[in-house]
């Protein structure tokens, strides 16, 4: 069934991209999956034929969950890294607002006997 094989390209396609971190190209491909598997369950045809692909579909199942993990992992090391590069922006700001050169303090050579 050509669809099905359409939408198993369509799958490895958006796992190479979500790996690769290409957000929008996946999401698009990932629409485009979505639209053939909508007309292959529309289609009366088809749907006969649903019962003797039963295994693929679970694999595309199993597939998509997989994406959807990695996806939801992805998120959320962008978030921690999102705020971590927030906290070291402000402590970028934070020395350079006490670096001046009002806020320096020279050190003095030591005049007692050093221990």
């Amino acid at each position: 069934m050509q669809i099905l094989d359409d939408i198993l390209a369509l799958t490895e396609s958006v796992e190479q991209h979500v790996e690769r971190g290409e957000w929008s190209e996946a999401g698009a491909l990932d629409a485009e999956r979505c639209r053939r598997l909508e007309a292959l369950f529309a289609d009366p045809a088809s749907r006969s034929d649903l019962a003797a692909w039963r295994g693929v579909l679970q694999g595309l199942l199993l597939r998509n969950r997989q994406i959807i993990q990695r996806v939801q992992e992805r998120q959320q090391e962008l978030a921690q890294a999102s705020v971590a590069l927030g906290s070291a922006r402000r402590a970028v700001h934070a020395y350079g607002r006490n670096t001046g050169p009002g806020n320096l303090v020279y050190l003095r050579p030591s005049r007692g006997n050093p221990t």
